[in-house]
């Protein structure tokens, strides 16, 4: 379903505008009209009428940007895909309608942080071995290793390679992010690097030899599963 459902809503972090631009621009029926007949029009509703009868009392809707056609998306697909790869084997979330399109396919070296502690101590060091095209991984922020799963899955830029004007990263972690915020971020890792048997586990505390990646093609349709989307060498298998 979500492979065949365009974003359609130009709001952050996604797009550039926020809620209230939404509300102004038609709402949720703005975008129920757009979807047309991807959406079943026969439903009742708790106002006795039909879904199809709701929509067309709104009228046609005026002219704006925010809430797009079919034909002009912001995103061809929905804006949430499902991972599974060596690295999750049970599966990972990524927002692919906030990733920078050029690391939608990525390789890179992986750069491994314990924790939060082990990540506040040395993300803005100087020292940091990181480069822009590394792949920042953040473990033991899930149920079990926080506890209690923190919204902390938004990795941040290094600080030196913020001041350089990197802007996104490929960034992998178990733990939780922002529905409003956006990157190349690779969350809900499961299963959780807590687990002995878990196989981001076996990354390398701090710079790693192992290489990653992520793309689109990883997600699962139809119950079939298609090519990894992040793969690790060395020490990650």
């Amino acid at each position: 379903m979500s492979a065949e459902t365009p974003v359609l809503v130009d709001l952050k972090p996604t797009g550039s505008y926020y809620m209230e631009d939404f509300h102004r621009a038609g709402g949720v029926p703005a975008v129920l009209r757009e979807l047309g007949d991807l959406i079943h029009r026969a439903v009742p509703t708790v106002t006795g009428r039909t879904l199809g009868e709701e929509i067309d009392d709104v009228g046609p809707g005026f002219p704006q940007d925010i809430v797009r056609p079919r034909s002009n998306p912001i995103y061809p697909e929905g804006s949430l895909a499902f991972l599974r790869g060596n690295l999750a084997p049970g599966g990972a979330i990524i927002k692919q309608a906030a990733v920078s399109p050029h690391l939608l396919e990525h390789t890179g070296r992986a750069v491994v942080f314990e924790d939060t502690a082990d990540l506040a101590a040395r993300i803005d060091d100087d020292a940091l071995d990181v480069a822009a095209e590394d792949v920042l991984v953040l473990r033991n922020i899930g149920p079990v290793g926080a506890p209690g799963m923190p919204e902390a899955g938004y990795l941040p830029i290094p600080k030196k390679l913020a001041a350089q004007g990197v802007k996104d990263m490929v960034r992998i972690s178990d733990g939780r992010m922002s529905a409003a915020a956006a990157g190349a971020i690779r969350r809900h890792h499961h299963l959780e690097c807590e687990p002995p048997s878990d196989p981001a586990r076996r990354s390398r505390r701090g710079v790693g030899a192992a290489r990653g990646g992520i793309g689109p093609a990883a997600r699962t349709r139809g119950g079939a599963r298609l090519p990894e989307a992040v793969r690790l060498g060395g020490d990650a298998g």
